[in-house]
């Protein structure tokens, strides 16, 4: 086997050196070409497709955080475009890092992508074949994303989309509503941050569809409920409100120890308090009146109007002078016209007044009942009555 290798060996060798230098030297360079095309077609064909993992632009403050989350993971095979407002991942990890993500409740904003459904869709089709397409095919995208949860077997999904129009204000758009129908894994029990990843899911890969617009069930019909926003904001309160108290109590007794603890002193003495706080906010609102003026009671005459009218003319009521029983007293006699004359003054004047609007609200944080227990050690425990405060 050796004596064959060397004898190959041996007409390479014969065969390189009968070659002219101008024909090394094209070998050479045809060889070299040769590597690089292939390791250009190499590098190519096995560098990953980016595509893009939301499908509006996003802040680069959104952007940020899920930069940060992606370098947390240690996941680095992605690109920022169109100035930092977008995020460009590898294809076959999209999936993946969409859920991964949204198990942290990321994106705040925004919509999930599905940029690439559509891109084989036939020319010359209808609209109402292209609504049902793109439909379809969100639909299966959204089913196909959500299996990648954890302990989901597989899902359908059914979405119902308002049609769009030109009439409708923007706060008027009538949303979006999704059916969800989850079909878990043998022994599968999700959590409540599971199923709120889910719903996380499906709000944000359908464009204008709120979570209290999904309805989600098992392949069993029971129901999937996102509880934990309320659950999280009840048990918000009400550690606020413990604290708040703990703290109330805290300085009371504080502040009983430091006074009690100088005359007595400090090993002597131990104060406990107790407060039942109101944590109603009362919110009132009053419209009040009052004059500019208040030593007169006025206001301020913002217009004035004056209406004089006077009245001139005689008086040609026939009669005869005198008082007698057929005499009309008070009137001249016939021929005698008496000249009258009167004046009418009307004066308007309109006053604007101080009008007060006040919205007051009282602070929720009010002391109702408070128990104070304080424990005193006397100086000589045979002689109680020795302590003199």
């Amino acid at each position: 086997m050796n004596q064959q290798i060397r004898e190959f060996s041996g007409k390479i060798t014969d065969y390189w050196n009968s070659v002219s230098k101008k024909n090394k030297i094209l070998t050479i360079l045809l060889f070299i070409f040769i590597v690089l095309a292939l390791s250009l077609s190499i590098y190519f064909v096995s560098k990953p497709k980016l595509v893009p993992l939301y499908t509006n632009e996003m802040s680069q403050q959104e952007i940020g955080d899920i930069k940060a989350e992606l370098d947390r993971e240690g996941y680095t095979e992605y690109q920022l475009d169109n100035n930092g407002t977008t995020i460009l991942v590898a294809e076959k990890d999209a999936s993946n890092l969409l859920v991964s993500l949204a198990a942290k409740g990321l994106p705040k904003t925004g919509s999930i992508s599905f940029a690439e459904m559509t891109k084989n869709m036939q020319f010359g089709a209808t609209d109402r074949q292209l609504d049902a397409m793109e439909r379809e095919a969100l639909q299966g995208q959204v089913a196909s994303l959500l299996s990648h949860v954890n302990g989901v077997k597989s899902a359908q999904v059914m979405v119902s989309t308002p049609k769009e129009t030109l009439f409708i204000k923007p706060d008027e758009k009538e949303k979006a509503t999704a059916s969800v129908v989850i079909t878990l894994q043998p022994g599968t029990d999700l959590e409540t941050k599971q199923i709120q990843t889910l719903y996380h899911l499906v709000s944000k890969s359908i464009p204008n569809l709120p979570k209290e617009n999904i309805v989600m069930t098992d392949q069993y019909g029971n129901g999937l409920d996102d509880v934990s926003q309320e659950n999280a904001s009840a048990t918000g309160s009400y550690e606020d409100q413990r604290k708040i108290q703990k703290d109330v109590e805290a300085d009371i007794q504080k502040n009983l120890q430091q006074m009690l603890g100088t005359i007595i002193g400090q090993n002597k003495v131990l104060v406990q308090a107790y407060v039942r706080l109101n944590f109603d906010q009362v919110k009132t609102k009053e419209d009040l009146v009052e004059p500019v003026n208040k030593e007169t009671n006025e206001g301020i005459a913002i217009s004035a109007e004056k209406i004089q009218k006077t009245y001139s003319g005689k008086d040609n009521s026939a009669g005869v002078s005198g008082t007698g029983q057929s005499d009309t007293p008070g009137y001249a006699g016939t021929g005698s016209g008496q000249e009258s004359k009167s004046d009418d003054i009307e004066s308007r004047v309109n006053y604007e007044v101080n009008r007060i609007s006040k919205e007051i609200v009282q602070s929720p944080y009010k002391i109702e009942d408070m128990t104070i227990n304080v424990g005193v050690e006397p100086p000589d425990p045979k002689k109680p009555s020795s302590l003199t405060i």
